[in-house]
């Protein structure tokens, strides 16, 4: 699989069931194969008002990202948002 894809396109036209339809065949297929896997979009509270606030959430989110046991998906939908 590819560890970084993009979807771009006009609202209604499948982006957010693609990031659905993936997670679903990543879970079934870990669970075949006996493999923990994570499903970790990126929150839509990670921009602060607070200096700073922003880049310690988006720590906080990446850090499970870290993680070498299981196969993990974080998608971020609507990323202009």
């Amino acid at each position: 699989l590819s560890p970084i894809t993009m979807g771009y396109g006009e609202p209604g036209t499948g982006k957010s069931m693609l990031i659905s339809a993936m997670a679903t065949l990543l879970d079934e297929h870990c669970r075949a194969l006996g493999i923990p896997f994570l499903f970790w979009p990126m929150p839509d509270t990670v921009v602060s008002t607070f200096q700073g606030g922003s880049a310690e959430r988006m720590m906080s989110w990446m850090k499970a990202l870290r993680d070498p046991t299981k196969i993990i998906y974080a998608p971020i939908d609507d990323a202009e948002n």
